[in-house]
C-alpha cells in the first residue's frame, strides 16, 4: 500500500474545543417557589430534550445523518459518509487479511479505534515492524488507511464525470453483476446467522447498509468501464513507430544482462554469535576472543580463496565449473559431518576418493541442468560400490543421502548465482558497470573491503568483510523472449478447482469456454492476461507450468499456491517479444497518466475534511 495525500494530519489528538459546562441552579425561595406552569414548562422541555436525543442516537446508528453528509463528490455524483465509511473499512479489512501473520508485532489493534493509534509507535510488545514491511509514515494508522482512501474515491468520481460526458451507462449484464455480488453478502450474512444489517454494520462501520454498498459498487463498476475504455484508447493508439523510437531512445531501461557471480558478507558480531550464543556478555566474548577472532578469520579466509579464484576465470563455463566445485565440497562436507554414528566410515584415503568421485559427479549433473542425480553407489548382486570401492550397505547408503541433499542445495545455488535477464538497476554499481559501454561477455568484476582485503593477517579492525566477483555470461541485448496470453481461474478448495478443470475438458477447449466455465465456476475470481512475462508473480509452480506448455493446453490438476488456494490456468496464446511489451507499457503509463491529470482538472472534486475525520475509525 502507497498512502497518499496529507501525510502530517494529526486530527486525533486535537484537543476538543467545546467543553460542555456544568451550570448550578440555586432556589432562593423555600419550598420551591416555582410555579406549577414554570415546572410544566421545564418538564416538558427535558422530556423532549431527552427524546431529541434518543431520535438523534437512532438516526445516528442507522447512518441516517451519514448518509446524508457526503464527505466526496463533484457535480454529478457523491459520496456519502456511509459510502466512505465502506470503503475505509475495506482498506482497514484487506490490510489486515494480507499481513495477517505480522499484525501482533504492528503498533496497529484493530479491535479499537486507529484514529488514536499512531503508526511507527511501539506496541504492547515493543514492536512497530511496520516501518520495515511498508516504509515510513506520520499521522495515526485512520490517517494511513484514510489517505489513500479518499485518494482513491476522488480519482472515481473522476472518472464517473468522465463517463457522464461521454454517455456512458452501465448495462444490464454489469448491473446484473453487481446484485449477484450483493446476493452474495445477503448469502454470507445468513449462513452466519445474522442479519443483513447486523453483518454489514460489524464489517464495515455502524450505519453502512446494503444499499450504501451497492451505490457504491455501481459508482466503481462505472469508473472502472470508463478507466478502462481510455486505456484501451490509449494503448491502441500507441504505433510501432512510437515503440520503436521510445527504445532507441533509452535501451538501457529495457535491454537485460545475463551473468554469474558469487558474493559473501562477514561479520564479527555474527561470528560472535556463532560461537557464544545471542545472549553472550562483553565478559565472554574477552575470555574468548581467540576463538572468535579464529573462525572470523576462517571465514574471510575462505571467502577470499574462492573469490580470488574465481576473478581468476578467463569462460563463464570455467567460473561456473570453479563455484559449483567450490560449493559441492562445501556440502559434501557438511552432510558427512552428520553422518550417523552407526556406521564405519572409511579411511581418510578412501574417503577422499569417494568425496572426489561424488563431488565430480555432482558438478557434472549440475552443469547438465539435470533435475535429479544418480545415487550414489551401483549395485552388483549385493555389493555396493562408490567410486570403484566396495562398501558396507549402510555406508553406501549414507553417501547416497550426502549426495542428494547436496545436489538439492547446489539447485537452489544454481537458480541463486547464475542470473538471467536481469534488468538495469539506476544508482547500482554492479548495474553501472555491466551495463557500460563495450561491455562483453567474460568481463569479470572484483571486489572487496573490510577486514582481510588486503592482507591474511587479519585482526578485527571494522568488524566487518565482504567481496564479490561477477563474469559476464551474455552483454546488454534485447530480450526477445516471447510473453504469454494466460487465463486463470482460483478457488478456496482443490475439490473446486478439479470440478472446474472437467468441466472445461469436457467440451470445447478455447479461451472462450474456459472464460464460461471460469465464470460459472467462480465469477469473481478469473481473469485472462495479456503479454505475461515469466516471472511476474514470482510463482515457480505456475511459470513452470506455463513455460513447458504450449498453446492451447491447461493445466490438467490445479496448482497449489503458497495461500493454500488452487490455480486453474489455459495457455491462450504468444504474445509479444518482452522488450516490445516493456516499451509499451512505458509508453501507456506516461500517457494514461497525462490522461489522468487533464481528467482531474477538468472535473472538480469537493472533499469536505471535517465530515471526512468525522468517519468513525
Amino acid at each position: 500500500m502507497n498512502p497518499m495525500g496529507k501525510s502530517n494530519r494529526v486530527r486525533a489528538e486535537r484537543a476538543q474545543e467545546n467543553v460542555a459546562k456544568t451550570v448550578k441552579y440555586k432556589n432562593t425561595k423555600k419550598g420551591g417557589g416555582m410555579s406549577l406552569w414554570l415546572k410544566t414548562t421545564i418538564a416538558a422541555v427535558i422530556a423532549a430534550a431527552v427524546l431529541l436525543v434518543c431520535v438523534l442516537g437512532i438516526l445516528s446508528a442507522n447512518g441516517i445523518f451519514a448518509r446524508n453528509t457526503y464527505p466526496i463528490k463533484t457535480e454529478n455524483y457523491k459520496i456519502s459518509s456511509t459510502m466512505l465509511s465502506y470503503l475505509y473499512k475495506t482498506e482497514v479489512n484487506e490490510f489486515a487479511t494480507q499481513y495477517k501473520d505480522y499484525l501482533q508485532y504492528f503498533s496497529i489493534d484493530t479491535t479499537r479505534s486507529l484514529k488514536n493509534q499512531k503508526y511507527g509507535d511501539a506496541n504492547a510488545k515493543g514492536y512497530a515492524l511496520e516501518t520495515s514491511f511498508l516504509g515510513t509514515f506520520e499521522g495515526t494508522w485512520f490517517d494511513y488507511f484514510m489517505d489513500p482512501t479518499v485518494e482513491s474515491a476522488k480519482q472515481m468520481l473522476v472518472f464517473c464525470e468522465e463517463a457522464n460526458a461521454r454517455g456512458m451507462t452501465l448495462s444490464d449484464d454489469e448491473l446484473k453483476t453487481i446484485d449477484e455480488a450483493i446476493q452474495g453478502i445477503k448469502d454470507a450474512a445468513k449462513e452466519q446467522n445474522l442479519s443483513v444489517g447486523s453483518y454489514i454494520s460489524s464489517a464495515y462501520g455502524a450505519g453502512v447498509r446494503l444499499k450504501d454498498i451497492q451505490k457504491m459498487a455501481e459508482l466503481e463498476a462505472l469508473a472502472s468501464k470508463c478507466a478502462n475504455a481510455i486505456s484501451k484508447e490509449t494503448n491502441d493508439a500507441i504505433t510501432a513507430d512510437d515503440i520503436n523510437a521510445k527504445y532507441d531512445a533509452a535501451k538501457i531501461d529495457y535491454d537485460v544482462v545475463d551473468y554469474s557471480y558469487y558474493a559473501v558478507s562477514v561479520s564479527y558480531d555474527s561470528v560472535a554469535t556463532e560461537v557464544l550464543g545471542s545472549d553472550y556478555t562483553e565478559a565472554e566474548l574477552k575470555e574468548k576472543a581467540d576463538e572468535v577472532l579464529a573462525k572470523y578469520k576462517e571465514k574471510i579466509l575462505d571467502a577470499k580463496a574462492i573469490a580470488t579464484e574465481l576473478k581468476e576465470k578467463t569462460s563463464v563455463a570455467e567460473f561456473n565449473k570453479a563455484l559449483y566445485t567450490y560449493l559441492a565440497n562445501k556440502y559434501y562436507d557438511t552432510e558427512y559431518a552428520k553422518m550417523s554414528t552407526d556406521v564405519t566410515k572409511p579411511d581418510d584415503t578412501v574417503a577422499a576418493a569417494i568425496k572426489t568421485a561424488v563431488v565430480d559427479a555432482l558438478v557434472a549433473d549440475i552443469i547438465a541442468d539435470k533435475e535429479a542425480t544418480a545415487t550414489a553407489y551401483t549395485k552388483d548382486g549385493d555389493k555396493y560400490v562408490v567410486a570403484s570401492q566396495e562398501l558396507a550397505e549402510k555406508l553406501a547408503l549414507e553417501i547416497d543421502k550426502i549426495k542428494q541433499a547436496a545436489y538439492k542445495s547446489l539447485l537452489a545455488d544454481k537458480v541463486t548465482y547464475l542470473v538471467e535477464k536481469k534488468s538495469y538497476v539506476k544508482d547500482d554499481e554492479f548495474s553501472k558497470w555491466a551495463f557500460e559501454s563495450g561491455r562483453k561477455a567474460d568481463d569479470v568484476k572484483f571486489k572487496i573491503d573490510g577486514d582481510g582485503a588486503d592482507t591474511d593477517d587479519i585482526t578485527k579492525k571494522t568488524g566487518s568483510f565482504a567481496v564479490e566477483v561477477y563474469i559476464i555470461s551474455k552483454a546488454q541485448y534485447k530480450n526477445t523472449d516471447i510473453t504469454k496470453d494466460v487465463a486463470y481461474m482460483l478457488f478456496a478448495t482443490e475439490s473446486e478447482a478439479k470440478a472446474a478443470i472437467e468441466a472445461f475438458a469436457a467440451g470445447t477447449i478455447s479461451k472462450e469456454a474456459f472464460e464460461a466455465i471460469a465464470e460459472e465456476k467462480n465469477p469473481t475470481a478469473h481473469t485472462t492476461i495479456e503479454d505475461y512475462v515469466i516471472g511476474t508473480f514470482a510463482i515457480e509452480s505456475f511459470d513452470s507450468w506455463l513455460e513447458a506448455a504450449a498453446v492451447g493446453e491447461y493445466t490438467t490438476a490445479p496448482i497449489t499456491l503458497d495461500d493454500g488456494t488452487y490455480l486453474v490456468a489455459y495457455y491462450v496464446a504468444e504474445g509479444a517479444e518482452t522488450w516490445n511489451v516493456k516499451v509499451r507499457s512505458t509508453i501507456l503509463n506516461e500517457r494514461y497518466t497525462a490522461q489522468v491529470t487533464a481528467l482531474t482538472e477538468k472535473h472538480t472534486v469537493t472533499v469536505n475534511e471535517k465530515a471526512v475525520d468525522n468517519i468513525n475509525g
